[in-house]
């Protein structure tokens, strides 16, 4: 996770991996990777904490809508159903999985059943290597 140092806020510093930029050009990022609002951030309840106001930042100067969803820890099957149930309210463009392993995995399943593109970056002890998303499949 990132974290505040002498040499600037954690709202400056990369997200959770730094191939996914600064939490402040979230909404540039996506949009680079040809993705658009509205987005539906998932994140732990710290990653919320300490970003949310740096990713709200980021989508007021982008016009788009976003809201974030505090998970994780909870019951896999009831968790991918929140997620998409708040997606489908949201009607959201894209998911944005911010956490560990558990919760990026939620969040995958929550856009394959919304059909929706989900982009990953793994925070904290995740296995995940490098931020990376997919695409609904067509059909």
């Amino acid at each position: 996770m990132a974290s505040a140092n002498s040499s600037g806020s954690a709202a400056d510093s990369p997200a959770c991996n730094p191939d996914i930029g600064s939490p402040r050009r979230l909404a540039e990022t996506l949009r680079e990777a040809g993705l658009g609002g509205p987005v539906l951030i998932v994140a732990g309840d710290d990653a919320v904490s300490l970003l949310a106001p740096a990713w709200a930042e980021s989508f007021a100067a982008a016009g788009w809508t976003h809201r974030v969803l505090a998970g994780g820890g909870g019951e896999p099957s009831r968790e991918i159903a929140s997620i998409a149930a708040e997606a489908e309210s949201l009607a959201a463009a894209v998911i944005v999985g911010v956490g560990s392993d558990h919760l990026l995995a939620a969040c995958r399943a929550a856009a394959a059943t919304r059909r929706l593109p989900f982009v990953a970056c793994p925070c904290g002890s995740s296995r995940e290597a490098r931020p990376w998303r997919t695409r609904p499949q067509d059909g």
